[in-house]
Parts: structure tokens; C-alpha cells; sequence
């Protein structure tokens, strides 16, 4: 591992674990007063319903947060071998509903790839950041586009600090929107760095997939320009997982 991606583990781990037990101590009040409006509503079944759907939302909450601890610590994950066209797509329909004119989503997704090593829980919420980060880039409008493929012998040559070991394959996110400046890209990776409003943007995104990334054995690049888009590059390991259909769940 270089320099650089030991100071950004180590500071992705310290950013998980605040978070984390800050995310933690706010869940444990919800679940409080969930349980005595609970008991104040058990005769009117579709507020019984409504709670129900707050506490599973709630308890997913905490299942993320105990992974987030899980990062920090540097302990494996719960990693296994995930198809990553089907988690794309997985992943696609819980903002698909983000994507409508003047902003468009093109896909090009490999469906004979090898599966990646990955936990998929974490791995979801990668995705959904750099869908989000995407469609930020575009106030006005544009494409984003989403694609998975094999690594290519240019996206390998990137890892020159670092020989890559295995195989990997790709997931590149690109948007034709705003663009980095050379500043925000060099600190693009920083926890709670943004160029955005604070009130609004924590500035964990980015962080967050650098460290899963680098916490999984993968690699993340970025390319962008002011004007010209955003291009993020995710090199993912290839699990040693034989049998079953290589794009599926």
C-alpha cells in the first residue's frame, strides 16, 4: 500500500468511526420514542404500519453503522461473491426515480463479467454516492452515464505504484456536468471536504468509497476538468468463486 493510501485508510477509519457511533446514539433515541408511540397507537392499524416501516428503516440503519465500525477497525468485512452488473442494477432502483428530463442515464453493463469481492451492503451505498455525486454535477441538465466492463490494460497501467495482483474488473460512473478544479479534485477523497453548502452536504461520499474501496483491495480513480464532467473509475478484485451465472446476484 503507498503512503497515500495508508493516510486515507487511516482517515476513512476515523471518519467511520465517528459517524458511526454519532449515527448510533441519534438511532437509539428514534427506537425510544418509536417503541411509546407504539404503544400509543395500537388501535389505529395504519399508524401501527407507518411505525412499522420507520422501524425497518431504523434497523437498516444499524446494520450500515455497525459495518461502518466494522471498516474502522480494519476487521474483514462480510465480503462475498457479488455479480457487479446485477449490483448496479440493484442499486439503480432506489434512485430511479432521480432520473428524468433534463437529466439522462445511459448504461452499458458487461453481463459475462467474473464476480467481484465485495461486501454488498457497503457496496450498494458506494454505488448510490456516486449516483448522487453525478447527478449533483447537473443542475441544468445531462447524462450520466454507467458502465461495467473488464479492466483494461490502461486502467492497469494506472497502478503502476502498486502491481496489481488478480484480475479486476470496472465500474466507471461518468456525468457531463460542472467538473472538479484541480484543487477540489486533489482533496476530492478528504472527509468532510466539499465545495457545496455544509448544511446540507457532510462531504462523506467520496470518502466513504475511497475507503471501502481501499479496505476491499480495489482502487478508485477520478478524472474531471471545470466544464468538461467527472469521470470515477472503480477497479474492483475478481473473486475466486466458482459456479454460478458470472452476472448474477
Amino acid at each position: 500500500m503507498s503512503a497515500s493510501e495508508s493516510h486515507g485508510h487511516e482517515a476513512s477509519a476515523r471518519l467511520a468511526n465517528g459517524v458511526a457511533h454519532h449515527v448510533n446514539n441519534l438511532l437509539t433515541v428514534i427506537v425510544g420514542n418509536l417503541d411509546m408511540l407504539s404503544a400509543a397507537c395500537r388501535a389505529d392499524a395504519d399508524d401501527v404500519a407507518r411505525l412499522d416501516r420507520i422501524r425497518s428503516a431504523v434497523a437498516q440503519g444499524a446494520r450500515l453503522t455497525d459495518e461502518l465500525l466494522a471498516l474502522s477497525r480494519g476487521r474483514i468485512l462480510q465480503r462475498e461473491a457479488v455479480g457487479l452488473s446485477y449490483a448496479v442494477r440493484e442499486s439503480l432502483h432506489l434512485l430511479g426515480h432521480r432520473f428524468v428530463e433534463p437529466v439522462r442515464l445511459e448504461t452499458r453493463f458487461a453481463d459475462d463479467l467474473p464476480r467481484v469481492l465485495t461486501d454488498r451492503t457497503l457496496f450498494t451505498q458506494v454505488i448510490v454516492n456516486l449516483l448522487l455525486n453525478a447527478l449533483e454535477a447537473l443542475p441544468d441538465g445531462g447524462t450520466v452515464r454507467i458502465t461495467t466492463r473488464r479492466a483494461w490494460s490502461e486502467d492497469l497501467a494506472r497502478l503502476s505504484e502498486y502491481p496489481p495482483t488478480g484480475a479486476f474488473v470496472v465500474l466507471e460512473v461518468e456525468d457531463d456536468g460542472v467538473g472538479m478544479s484541480a484543487t477540489t479534485l486533489d482533496r476530492a477523497f478528504e472527509p468532510f471536504f466539499t465545495t457545496r453548502d455544509p448544511a446540507i452536504h457532510t462531504g462523506l461520499g467520496l470518502a466513504v468509497v475511497h475507503g471501502l474501496m481501499v479496505q476491499g483491495g480495489g482502487h478508485v480513480f477520478l478524472d474531471s476538468a471545470p466544464n468538461h464532467g467527472t469521470r470515477v473509475t472503480l477497479l474492483l478484485p475478481v473473486a475466486d468463486a466458482p459456479g454460478g451465472p458470472p452476472g448474477g446476484a
